[in-house]
């Protein structure tokens, strides 16, 4: 009997997160030999699964919930409703990451196949004492697991795994030249930089900021997200600091390859992220990168080079200066790219994600 798992995702169809582009690039990067099925917002088309009908959180914002009210709602709203679903299908393996959603899951697994067994994707940073609870837990990076003395969990229940990512989809298909005309983005030195949903733990304002520091001079930013309540306070930012330096575009996700292509640089200055997919899209894409030295990116990275603090002021600039340089930006961005190949492709990742699956299976609860 083929392995049967469930990816429970409420965004999918609805946002841009990585999360969401994760659930289905799983879909179809084991669809040979799993039955995964996602259970989405919005279901796409080729994707195997199923749209469940729920209310998504910007109709529950029309109707006066906060921004933060509206994402809770959906999530418990969406793991009742998802639940004849999973009952029909009968999954042997629940992966989910949305914590609001798999804490309702948890509380209702008596509404579920008696031997489903409920894996918790670490995606959100949880920390130890929030994650033990589940059945089995799957870990993005070493920088999650529990500290051995804690006694917290047993290692038998837990995995690490990082997030995989179909490399090949961000080789870049044009030149340089070619992606900056079609796109209308300016001449001279570009960074790009990826938020879907722009927080203030995402660390835009301050590379507008580092933009307005007199070394930085020549440099433009392109900023990719969806636009948040934060987001005209972010444009105020631009006007006064660097005019005319940053552009904010909000794409499709099939259109990112397009403008990772016209970028020289990709930034990242999140003050904390659980993992970083659009990070290992930029490496994919051939670029040199320079983010905030914080676990994930460093584990993401693997090199000293191009990590920084990325919080006090000027602190950019020299690395700027640095990436000036078509020479380094070439020998970084080719030891970039070998990395995310090699590291977090599908191709290497899926056979540990279905050892996964068949070790949670084999586990006692």
């Amino acid at each position: 009997m083929k392995l049967r798992v469930a990816v429970p995702c409420p965004g999918v169809g609805r946002v841009r997160r990585g999360y969401e582009r994760f659930s289905t690039d799983l879909a179809e990067a084991l669809a040979d030999r799993a039955e995964v099925r996602v259970f989405a917002g919005r279901c796409p088309p080729g994707i195997p699964g199923a749209t469940i009908p729920s209310p998504s959180r910007e109709f529950l914002a029309r109707l006066g919930c906060s921004e933060d009210r509206a994402y809770y709602l959906e999530q418990v709203l969406f793991a009742v409703a998802v639940l004849p679903a999973l009952w029909a299908f009968r999954p042997h393996v629940i992966h989910i990451s949305d914590v609001v959603s798999a804490n309702v899951l948890r509380r209702l697994k008596h509404a579920l196949p008696r031997d489903t067994r409920i894996l918790f994707c670490n995606g959100g940073s949880e920390t130890p004492e929030h994650y033990a609870p589940y059945d089995f837990v799957h870990l993005l990076g070493p920088w999650q697991l529990p500290d051995p003395s804690s006694g917290l969990m047993d290692p038998a229940r837990m995995f690490v795994v990082p997030l995989g990512v179909f490399t090949s989809k961000f080789s870049p298909r044009v030149t340089k030249d070619e992606a900056r005309s079609k796109l209308r983005l300016p001449a001279g030195p570009l960074a790009i930089t990826v938020a879907a949903h722009v927080r203030a733990h995402k660390g835009v304002d301050y590379l507008i900021e580092e933009l307005a520091q007199p070394g930085a001079a020549g440099w433009s930013l392109l900023w990719l997200g969806q636009r948040t309540a934060e987001t005209p306070e972010l444009e105020a930012l631009i006007a006064r600091t660097a005019p005319g330096r940053v552009i904010l575009r909000s794409v499709d996700a099939e259109r990112v390859p397009e403008y990772l292509a016209a970028a020289d640089l990709f930034l990242f200055a999140s003050h904390q992220e659980a993992f970083g997919i659009g990070l290992i899209e930029a490496m994919a894409a051939g670029l040199p990168v320079l983010v905030r030295d914080i676990p994930p990116f460093r584990y993401i990275i693997g090199d000293d080079e191009q990590v920084s603090s990325l919080k006090e002021r000027g602190a950019l600039v020299p690395h700027l200066a640095v990436a000036v340089s078509a020479e380094w930006r070439a020998s970084r961005g080719l030891r970039n790219q070998i990395r995310a190949k090699e590291v977090f492709d599908w191709a290497p990742l899926a056979p540990r994600y279905l050892e996964m699956y068949e070790r949670t299976l084999a586990s006692s609860k």
